[in-house]
């Protein structure tokens, strides 16, 4: 019998890719959805699906943003005492 444990566990390297894909489907979803409404001529709903894009892009330049200015997360040294 398997241990649930380790089949359970995913690398966090899993994640990140799979946070990148999840993202990714997003973005294409809403610019599926914001062509599918020009087409259809419902200005309102482009404008908000539009917006949405536009929220995506800046929340992603924004996380690439604070992780390049992040400081180094260093071991706080050991104590003499």
């Amino acid at each position: 019998m398997s241990d649930t444990r380790t089949t359970n566990l995913i690398d966090l390297a899993d994640v990140s890719d799979m946070r990148d894909e999840d993202i990714a489907a997003l973005a294409r979803m809403i610019a599926f959805a914001r062509n599918s409404a020009e087409d259809l001529q419902l200005e309102s709903t482009v404008y908000c699906l539009t917006m949405a894009l536009q929220s995506l892009h800046q929340q992603l330049r924004h996380e690439v943003h604070d992780e390049v200015n992040a400081p180094e997360k260093h071991e706080p040294a050991p104590s003499r005492h």
